[in-house]
Order: C-alpha cells, then sequence, then structure tokens
C-alpha cells in the first residue's frame, strides 16, 4: 500500500516536518532558484523542500541530465544570466569577499542534486560555467549527519543556502529555524534506522 504523504512537506505523515517549520516564511533579502535534479525530488531527506517552504523568495525548477539551457524557459534563462552561482571549488569566490554592492541585485542559484549530478550538470552546461561561482567555509561541520559528504568543507543545499543568506545579509541567526527544521527531520531518520545502523553506516565509517 502507497504511503499517504503530506500535501505540504511531501513527507510521510507520521514524519510530517510541518510543526517543525518556521509559522511564517523568512523573508530573504536574495531571491534564491534551485535548480534540482528529478532524482532528488522524491528522495526522502530532500532539504531543498525545506528552503521552498521556509523561505519568502526561493523558486524550484526541476531540471534533467540535458543541459540546463535546454530545460529552463528563455525568460528564467535571461533573469537568472547574472546569478550568483552557489558552488565550491578553485574557481569560487568567498562571499566574505564580495562587497554588498556586487550582490546586492543578484539572485542566488544553486543546484540540488548528488554531488556528482551537481558537477555533471555543470560540467555539460556552458550557461551555468558563464556564471560567477561562490563559496564559503564552514565554520562547523555539516549538520546533514546520515550523508557523507566528499569533502569536510561541503554541505547539504539547506545549510549552503542558509549560510550564504546569513552572511549576506549578516544575520546569520535569522535562518536558524530553517536548520532546526532539518535537523528534526535527520533526528527523524536516525531514530526510524535506529542507533546501531547508524553509528555502523555513518560514525565508524567517517573514522575509516
Amino acid at each position: 500500500m502507497k504511503r499517504i504523504s503530506c500535501m505540504r512537506c511531501h513527507r510521510p505523515l507520521p514524519a510530517c516536518l510541518c510543526t517543525a517549520l518556521p509559522q511564517y516564511a523568512i523573508a530573504n533579502r536574495w531571491p534564491v532558484h534551485i535548480l534540482q535534479h528529478r532524482q532528488e525530488q522524491d528522495h526522502a531527506l530532500n532539504t531543498a523542500r525545506i528552503a521552498v517552504l521556509g523561505l519568502g523568495q526561493c523558486q524550484l525548477h526541476a531540471v534533467t541530465d540535458a543541459p540546463v539551457e535546454d530545460t529552463l524557459p528563455a525568460a528564467l534563462r535571461a533573469e537568472l544570466d547574472h546569478a550568483l552561482l552557489i558552488y565550491p571549488g578553485p574557481q569560487s569566490r568567498d562571499i566574505a569577499e564580495l562587497e554588498s554592492d556586487e550582490a546586492r541585485t543578484r539572485p542566488l542559484l544553486l543546484l540540488d542534486a548528488s554531488w556528482r549530478k551537481s558537477r555533471r550538470l555543470l560540467l555539460t552546461s556552458p550557461w551555468l560555467q558563464t556564471l560567477p561561482r561562490i563559496s564559503f567555509d564552514l565554520q562547523a561541520p555539516s549538520r546533514y549527519r546520515i550523508r557523507r559528504e566528499p569533502e569536510k568543507n561541503y554541505s547539504s543545499s539547506l545549510e549552503a543556502l542558509c549560510t550564504v543568506l546569513g552572511r549576506l545579509e549578516h544575520d546569520e541567526q535569522k535562518y536558524a529555524p530553517l536548520l532546526a527544521a532539518m535537523d528534526a527531520m535527520i533526528e527523524q531518520q536516525i531514530e526510524h534506522m535506529g542507533e546501531v545502523k547508524f553509528r555502523r553506516n555513518y560514525l565508524l565509517a567517517q573514522d575509516d
């Protein structure tokens, strides 16, 4: 029998996250656009959904393995031609180095996919490669405790958005309620899998 899911957060009803989300969407000053690979849409631990529900200005657009410029409507591409792409790597500029005027009128763009898929999206899209990239240094390990990141400084989609928005607006605590909702989702998953399995698959694996 197919599980019944919440119409709002798309989680199974027993694991609905709506009560953990802020009562009102947080008014982010920088508009956010998320390009989500279709394989992520039904992922049980999709953090981009929290961003869409919790931010006042956040749009999600589905993409495939095809170059994103072949998928996005022309009007949307034109709107995002001056976006800042949140993506780590040697070609990225730390947001701490940005002057306020450089970023003030520019939307933020994020790729929501596995790291392998997101890299493929970037490499197969000449358009994405033209966008300036920004990144940041995490001040603490990722809170996404049930996915092993390829690098210690990598994070979940939601953490990346909250960090960038918080630092651009000089108010990182403003987005703490969204991270708290993610923490609740992770705790639900750990409880569901059991402490022994969690320690074996994630904690002990990290020590290897």
